[in-house]
């Protein structure tokens, strides 16, 4: 079993092209088509946290062959992207380069139940805000695509889990319940201890709930019953 871990353009060891347009939803889905056209097996098993959730659906809508199963963790609902104008991300990139710190401490504070000493060593090891501002804005600001609404995620047909943790202050657990009745086969599991970044505050719970979503199989469509063979007429004695 191969696995693949891409990194987004300007994250991790991926480069940083300081173009914009690098960074809208449709130049990194188009990176995302690229890395799974080359590694793709004949069964693939999607997973996606918040932004990348959005990835995943592009993929599993345009590969249904390919995709086995997809896991969302945090994502949202079943809604079209748009970037907002009034965001703080929309500021120059001078200025959030020098409210990196702060936007550090909120992301902190949304993004976790608990704001302790191993909260803040998970944010520091996970490298959250780890990219420049540029990428930051870029990223934020090209959140576009009108493409994604409910009808778009009511034609996915792979069985679905949703993983949310209730602490999120980012995603309300409404917009999962709302992606969970909207897709075809869905699972919403829902972690009271966990917020937005519940696969590291609750790793061992998260991984047994994607090892059981792996295993599971869903039931086989019954075989239709042959039909029935035409009854000669009777022969006049």
């Amino acid at each position: 079993m191969g696995r693949m871990a891409p990194d987004l353009a300007g994250h991790g060891a991926s480069s940083a092209p300081q173009v914009a347009a690098a960074y809208t939803f449709y130049a990194l889905a188009e990176d995302m088509r690229a890395i799974f056209k080359r590694y793709a097996k004949k069964r693939n098993v999607l997973i996606g946290h918040s932004y990348g959730v959005s990835f995943c659906t592009f993929l599993a809508h345009e590969y249904p062959d390919l995709v086995h199963k997809v896991i969302m963790i945090n994502g949202g609902g079943p809604t079209a992207l748009e970037p907002s104008f009034c965001s703080i991300f929309n500021m120059p990139t001078c200025v959030l380069h020098c409210l990196s710190p702060c936007l550090a401490w909120s992301f902190l504070k949304a993004g976790f139940a608990r704001q302790g000493a191993k909260e803040k060593q998970l944010l520091k090891e996970g490298n959250a805000f780890n990219v420049s501002s540029f990428v930051l804005r870029a990223m934020m600001s090209g959140q576009y695509w009108p493409e994604g609404d409910e009808v778009y995620h009511a034609e996915l047909t792979v069985p679905v889990l949703l993983v949310h943790g209730m602490h999120d202050k980012f995603v309300p657990v409404e917009e999962d319940q709302r992606m969970a009745e909207i897709l075809l086969l869905a699972f919403l599991k829902l972690i009271d201890e966990g917020s937005h970044m519940v696969m590291l505050e609750c790793p061992e719970t998260v991984n047994t709930l994607l090892h059981e979503f792996l295993l599971w199989e869903p039931e086989p469509l019954p075989k239709a019953l042959p039909a029935p063979l035409p009854v000669a007429p009777e022969e006049n004695k």
